[in-house]
Parts: C-alpha cells; structure tokens; sequence
C-alpha cells in the first residue's frame, strides 16, 4: 500500500543529505522548518550596529490583523554578513542562526568600518 508522504518526512530526507557544514546548522532541520511553516506571518529583522556588537531581532509581521496575533513568535532565522574588510559577497553560508527575539554578537571589526548583512538575498 501507498502513504502519503508528511512533512516531517520530507525534512528528514533533506537532513539526510545536506551538508551541515555548508549551512553551519546545530539545530535539526525539522525545527527550522517548523518556525516557517507553522505559523503565519513572516519575520522582520532588525540590525543595530556598534563598534564590535551586531544586536539582531525578530517582530513577526502580518498583514491583516496583527492585533489578534501572539507577539512572541520567533523563527529560525539565517544570517549572513561582511565588513569593508572582508568585501566577501560570495559566501551565503550563515555565518549565525537567529534563534530568539533578541541576541547579541560579537563582531572583530573596526569601528570605521561598514557592514552589510543578508548578502545576496532581497
């Protein structure tokens, strides 16, 4: 007899066959794909910026109705950054998970530099 394939099937196959190096993920795949598909809204991603502290949060946004929606909700978020020192543009490899509403990193970067987070994305 044939199933139908769920889900948590489908995150368990590509856990299987990624390269966790390339993705620097500690978390299970499952998880990550959970906090994007199982709850409405989409994350907006706020960056401040000091001489070597990069502080990260996450509000949900939706579009209709915000006011009925819990607040906390958080995702498991992919961060990618570089430095006028670096200038790397290539590598999309997060360099960070963001994993609550708030976080701190810390940043070996001078305090004239500029810094550019989620290269390549829109």
């Amino acid at each position: 007899q044939y199933n139908s394939a769920t889900p948590e099937h489908l995150w368990i196959s590509l856990q299987r066959n990624m390269d966790p190096k390339i993705a620097n993920l500690k978390d299970p795949l499952r998880d990550v794909m959970n906090s994007w598909t199982t709850q409405p809204g989409f994350p907006v991603v706020h960056v401040t910026v000091t001489a070597d502290k990069l502080t990260i949060s996450q509000e949900r946004f939706l579009l209709r109705n915000p006011k009925n929606s819990p607040t906390n909700a958080t995702w498991l978020i992919p961060l990618t950054w570089t430095v006028s020192s670096e200038r790397d543009f290539h590598s999309t490899n997060p360099k960070y998970w963001l994993k609550t509403q708030k976080d701190t990193v810390n940043l070996k970067t001078n305090a004239d530099e500029w810094l550019i987070v989620n290269i390549q994305q829109s």
